[in-house]
C-alpha cells in the first residue's frame, strides 16, 4: 500500500471521529439548553421555523434571519472539515459533500417548469435573476460579453471555474467532434464546457458556509441533531409550529408567520405525511389524522441516472504528480492539485431529443474527472454518463405499516421506488452517452494520443453473451447496475422536473425565489420584539 491509498483509507475513520465529536459536544450543549425546560413544558415562538439545513434550507434561513427571527432544524450537525477537500446528513446538506458542481441547468428546463405550471415567475429569463442574486461569480468566460448580463457578483456564494491542465485537450475534442466549446452557465446548449464549482480559496463553499456561517450578525437559531416529527396545524388548517426531537428529547416551536418545509426530496413528503398532509389512503392506512388530501406528495420522484466508467491511461511518459508535494500546497495556501476539481463536462442532445424536436435541449451530460494518485490506474480518468433528461419518473412512499408499529425515525418510514428506465427509451439515451465519452477517449485525437482505453472488467458476466460494446451489452448492463429486472416546501422536491445538470445550483435559485416571495408577503423591516 502507498501513502495515497493509506491516506484515502483512513479518510473515512477521520470523518466518523469529527462527526462523532460534533454530535456529543452538541449533546452537552443540548442538554445545558433544554435542563431548564425538563420540569415545565416550555414552548420557544420564532417568526419562521425552517425544517432541513441543507442546500435550500440554509439559504432561506440566512436570508430570512436578515430581517426575522428565525429556527433552523438540521437531522444532522455541522460538516466534518476534512469534506472541504472536494476530492447528507449536515448542514449544507448535499452541498457540503458532493461534486460541488455549480450548474444552473438549460433555460429550456426553466421555461418548461413555467409552461407547465401556468407561472411566467419560473421562466429562465425570471429565475436568472434569483441565480445571480445568490453568487459572487469570479471565474474565467469563454463569452466575456456574457459576465455582467447572466452572472451576479454581489451575491454570499463564491463560485468559479474550474481551469484543469487538460482543459484544452477538451476543446480540441470538441473542434474534432464539431460540438461548440461554451460556457455552462449562461444559456446552457449542447457543448463541450468548462465547469464551474463554489470555491472560495481552494475550499468548498456550501449556501451553509456562504448564507448562514459566514454571517457576522442576524443569524438563525440552529437546533442541530433535531428530527422535525410533525407540523403543527390549528383547526383553521394554519401551520403555527413543529413538534421535533432534540437527541431524542421531545421539544416544541411556534412560528409566528410560516413553517417552511425544506427537508429534501426525501425528507420533506415524509414529514409532510405525519403531519396529515398527504395521500388520503396512505394516511389512513398509518392511521394519521387527515389534514389535507394531497396527492402528490411523494408522486413525480425524478433522478438523474449515472453509469460511472474508467480509462486506463497506456503513456509511458506519465508521471503522477509528487502527492506529498501536492498537499503541502494546499496545507500551505490552497493551490495545486487538491485546491482544483479537474473536471470537464460536456452537453448532448440524443437521437430521441432531436426526434422530439429539442436538439438544443440537451439529455446527455458526460463529465470527464482526471484522477492522479490512484495506485492501480495511474493518470486514469473516470467518467460520469447521466441521462440527464428522463422520461421514467417514480415515487417516494411512506412506510404506513412501520409507522403503526411505532417506528419514528424518517430514515426507515420511506421506500423510494425511481422506477429506471420504465420508460425503454431512457436506456437508448444512455447507450449513447456511453458512445460518446469511448468516442472521446479513444476516438479523438486530443485523448487518443494518451493511450486511454475502457476499462471493461466491470461488466457483468450475464451482459457479456452480447457483442463487446453493442447496445444490447450496455442496456444489460444498466439494467444490472440499477437493479431492474422487468404550508410552503422550498427544496428540490418542488422541481416539477429536474433540470439537465447537477441540481445544487438550480435548488438554491428555487430556495432563492422562495425567499423573495416570502420577503414579498411579509415585508423585510424587522418586528419589534427581533
Amino acid at each position: 500500500m502507498n501513502l495515497t491509498t493509506f491516506v484515502f483509507a483512513g479518510l473515512p475513520v477521520l470523518i466518523q471521529h469529527y462527526a462523532d465529536y460534533y454530535k456529543q459536544r452538541d449533546l452537552a450543549s443540548t442538554l445545558c439548553d433544554v435542563e431548564p425546560q425538563l420540569g415545565l413544558p416550555h414552548v420557544d415562538e420564532y417568526d419562521f421555523i425552517v425544517v432541513g439545513g441543507g442546500t435550500a434550507g440554509s439559504l432561506v434561513a440566512g436570508r430570512l434571519a436578515d430581517n426575522f427571527n428565525v429556527l433552523l432544524l438540521e437531522l444532522g450537525g455541522d460538516p466534518p472539515p476534512i469534506a472541504t477537500v472536494h476530492a447528507g446528513r449536515m448542514l449544507g446538506g448535499s452541498g457540503s459533500h458532493n461534486s460541488n458542481v455549480y450548474n444552473r441547468g438549460s433555460p429550456l428546463d426553466f421555461d418548461y417548469w413555467a409552461k407547465l405550471l401556468g407561472d411566467v415567475t419560473w421562466d429562465y429569463n425570471h429565475m436568472l435573476e434569483h441565480f445571480k442574486d445568490t453568487e459572487n461569480f469570479v471565474g474565467q468566460l469563454v463569452n466575456e460579453r456574457q459576465r455582467s448580463d447572466y452572472y451576479g457578483v454581489n451575491g454570499p456564494l463564491r463560485v468559479d471555474t474550474d481551469v484543469p491542465d487538460f482543459l484544452s485537450k477538451w476543446r480540441m475534442a470538441a473542434n474534432e467532434l464539431r460540438f461548440n466549446f461554451s460556457d455552462p452557465n449562461a444559456r446552457q446548449a449542447p457543448s463541450f464546457t468548462p465547469q464551474c464549482v463554489s470555491i472560495r480559496n481552494g475550499i468548498r463553499e456550501s449556501t451553509y458556509d456562504a448564507f448562514v456561517k459566514k454571517k457576522t450578525s442576524r443569524k438563525p437559531t440552529i437546533h442541530r441533531y433535531s428530527q422535525a416529527d410533525r407540523i403543527l396545524i390549528d383547526e383553521n388548517n394554519n401551520a403555527y409550529g413543529v413538534a421535533y426531537t432534540r437527541h431524542g428529547i421531545p421539544q416544541i416551536a411556534h412560528a409566528k408567520k410560516e413553517v417552511i418545509v425544506s427537508a429534501g426530496s426525501f425528507g420533506s413528503p415524509i414529514l409532510l405525511t405525519k403531519s396529515g398532509i398527504g395521500q388520503q389512503d396512505v394516511l389512513k392506512a398509518a392511521k394519521i389524522p387527515l389534514k389535507k388530501n394531497v396527492p402528490g406528495v411523494g408522486k413525480n420522484l425524478w433522478d438523474h441516472v449515472m453509469l460511472i466508467l474508467t480509462f486506463r491511461r497506456n503513456d509511458p511518459s506519465y508521471r503522477d504528480p509528487n502527492f506529498l508535494e501536492e498537499l503541502k500546497k494546499f496545507q500551505t495556501d490552497r493551490t495545486g492539485y487538491f485546491a482544483h476539481q479537474r473536471r470537464t463536462q460536456a452537453f448532448a442532445s440524443s437521437s430521441r431529443a432531436k426526434t422530439d424536436g429539442e436538439p438544443e435541449w440537451g439529455d446527455i451530460q458526460v463529465q470527464m474527472i482526471d484522477q492522479p494518485f490512484i495506485e492501480e490506474n495511474p493518470g486514469g480518468a473516470v467518467w460520469e454518463i447521466s441521462l440527464s433528461r428522463p422520461k421514467s419518473s417514480g415515487e417516494f412512499l411512506f412506510n404506513a405499516s412501520a409507522y403503526v408499529q411505532g417506528e419514528t425515525a424518517n430514515g426507515k418510514l420511506g421506500l423510494s421506488n425511481f422506477k429506471y428506465f420504465n420508460d425503454s427509451t431512457d436506456l437508448d439515451v444512455m447507450v449513447e452517452g456511453i458512445n460518446l465519452a469511448i468516442k472521446i477517449m479513444e476516438g479523438t485525437k486530443a485523448f487518443k494520443a494518451n493511450g486511454y482505453k475502457l476499462d471493461e472488467s466491470f461488466v457483468p458476466s450475464a451482459c457479456k453473451k452480447f457483442p463487446s460494446r453493442s447496445a444490447e451489452m450496455w442496456k444489460c448492463v444498466l439494467k444490472r447496475v440499477f437493479g431492474i429486472e422487468k404550508l410552503r416546501v422550498v427544496d428540490a422536491s418542488v422541481m416539477p422536473k429536474v433540470t439537465n445538470a447537477n441540481l445544487n445550483a438550480a435548488t438554491m435559485a428555487v430556495a432563492q425565489k422562495g425567499v423573495t416571495e416570502i420577503l414579498h408577503k411579509y415585508g423585510s423591516n424587522t418586528n419589534e420584539d427581533n
